[in-house]
C-alpha cells in the first residue's frame, strides 16, 4: 500500500520523533510512504488571520496535490 506522508510543518519542525516513527514503523505493515510536494497545512490560526483566500487556496492546493 502506498499513502502521503503529510507531515506539515508542526510535526517536521516541533515534533520530529513523531515523523521518524512513522517512517520506522509504516514499513512494518506493508506501507510505502510517499512524500509529495504539500504547502503548509496551512494553520488556520496564523493564515487566514491574515487572508482567507491565501488560507484557503493553500488547503486547495493540498488536495488537488494529494
Amino acid at each position: 500500500m502506498k499513502y502521503a506522508l503529510f507531515s506539515g510543518c508542526t510535526i517536521s519542525d516541533r515534533l520530529p520523533f513523531i515523523e521518524k516513527s512513522i517512517r520506522m514503523v509504516a514499513p512494518e505493515f506493508g506501507i510505502e510512504l510517499i512524500d509529495l510536494p504539500f504547502s503548509c497545512c496551512p494553520e488556520p490560526n496564523n493564515v487566514r488571520s491574515f487572508s482567507n483566500t491565501t488560507w484557503l487556496t493553500m488547503g486547495a492546493r493540498n488536495l488537488s496535490i494529494a
